[in-house]
């Protein structure tokens, strides 16, 4: 995932920093991230975002979205794996 995405009612994607501040504008809390679209700073705060966005998962997390991933799949493997080998003795 490269950036947040929302979509409008009407089918209008946003992404990115935009979603942030029209979020905000809808719980009366846009003023905090307004300046954030402001022509001077946009490139600058687009930037940051993208940047942000490409690490986020080792930021808040401590790994990679593809180790999350390979560590999710591995532990579901191991739980399907357990539950074949169990007999169901209440539907007999």
């Amino acid at each position: 995932m490269s950036a947040i995405n929302a979509v409008y009612p009407d089918g209008r994607v946003i992404e990115g920093v935009s979603v942030f501040v029209t979020a905000y504008e809808l719980v009366q809390l846009g003023w905090l991230f307004r300046f954030m679209e402001w022509p001077p700073l946009k490139p600058l705060v687009d930037a940051g975002y993208k940047l942000f966005a490409k690490h986020r998962t080792k930021l808040t997390r401590g790994s990679s979205l593809d180790d999350l991933i390979r560590a999710y799949e591995e532990k579901s493997s191991i739980k399907s794996a357990d539950c074949s080998s169990c007999t169901n003795t209440h539907n007999r």
